[in-house]
């Protein structure tokens, strides 16, 4: 008998886990909403889910020619990953390349959110995606797309959300600024798999754009099954031992 209750607790857990796994996205999708404290991202929301456990890059790779940025204050990013290598809105960048380390391996299922700043919340930009090896290199010969022409329909009247509505930045380009320029935030939420990207041995992403403005690019931990649910199953496994018990 000591075998059959340890046989449904493993049941009822495995069917609990498998629940929650089964809601994960399947797709490149846009992000809902953000929570801010002041310009620093602190948790983005994607379908149902909000997560706030956001890691950024551990270095930030600039493959562009020329260093174009934009800020809110007066004074500009002293280089790319001063620009989106953090969680700071009130900074970004135009149509910057670059490669995005995290520190460790990903994980075919690791979330990745791209935040683009355009001038309307129906962006046209698109950018290939590469997974890279901690040195840089890309990894096979495949490439994911982000388009986000995907994410609004003109005929129907719909738009990406807008994460953050229209603000007016400096921007910066090859050491020169001028003022004005007027800028929405809107964003996507990715894995290596979504892309068709095979994540083996990778550690980070490379950007490949002319269009895409970076305004911030990290990770966002995969929910895993809560304390709670799990407690949860715990004591409905228990009044099923008990019950089994009482009838013998």
């Amino acid at each position: 008998m000591k075998i059959s209750y340890v046989f449904i607790v493993l049941a009822v857990t495995a069917m609990m886990i498998a629940c929650l796994a089964g809601s994960a996205s399947a797709t490149v999708m846009a992000i809902d909403s953000v929570i801010t404290s002041g310009d620093t991202l602190e948790s983005i929301t994607v379908g149902s889910t909000t997560y706030s456990v956001l890691t950024s890059p551990t270095s930030i790779t600039d493959n562009s020619s020329t260093l174009d940025v934009i800020h809110k204050d007066a004074t500009a990013p002293a280089d790319l990953a001063a620009a989106i290598g953090d969680f700071d809105l009130g900074n970004g960048s135009l149509n910057a390349s670059y490669e995005a380390q995290f520190g460790g391996a990903l994980a075919d299922d690791s979330l990745i959110f791209l935040f683009n700043n355009d001038s309307s919340p129906r962006p046209g930009d698109s950018a290939t995606v590469y997974a890279i090896d901690e040195n840089g290199n890309q990894l096979g010969a495949d490439s994911g797309t982000i388009n986000f022409r995907d994410f609004w329909d003109a005929e129907a009247e719909t738009t990406m959300p807008e994460l953050v509505g229209s603000t007016s930045y400096h921007r910066t380009t090859g050491g020169s600024s001028t003022t004005g320029l007027s800028r929405v935030l809107v964003g996507v939420a990715f894995t290596l798999t979504d892309l068709g990207l095979d994540g083996l041995g990778a550690t980070g992403i490379e950007i490949s754009t002319s269009t895409v403005d970076t305004q911030a690019v990290g990770l966002a931990a995969v929910p895993e099954p809560s304390s709670v649910v799990l407690a949860l199953g715990g004591f409905l496994a228990l009044g099923v031992i008990a019950a089994c018990r009482k009838r013998r």
